[in-house]
């Protein structure tokens, strides 16, 4: 979905190798990263950080509504979304961050 379907038949049947600005300009990937060096190192520490800090069960189910949206339709994406989203605010974390700011 994300690059359409003659390209990803063309990247899956043809093997080819695609360069990082290509996979960013067709939406494969959100961000470049160099490889080697400190930079590496900090950028993955950073996301690795923010993840750690995110509330459990959010980023469970939010994980859960990126993997569902390719296997549903739209309607029952938001249907399910909305369920999810509504399961969270019952959770003690939703009280506990309601408080906190």
């Amino acid at each position: 979905r994300i690059v359409g379907s003659a390209k990803a038949r063309e990247l899956y049947l043809m093997n080819e190798k695609i360069r990082a600005e290509e996979a960013i300009r067709i939406g494969l990937i959100s961000k470049i990263i160099p490889a080697r060096g400190e930079t590496f190192q900090q950028e993955v520490h950073k996301i690795a950080q923010e993840m750690a800090t995110a509330a459990p069960l959010a980023l469970k189910r939010i994980k859960a509504n990126l993997v569902d949206a390719d296997r549903t339709t739209f309607q029952e994406h938001l249907d399910i979304e909305a369920e999810r989203h509504t399961r969270c605010g019952y959770h003690e974390d939703a009280k506990e961050a309601g408080t906190s700011f």
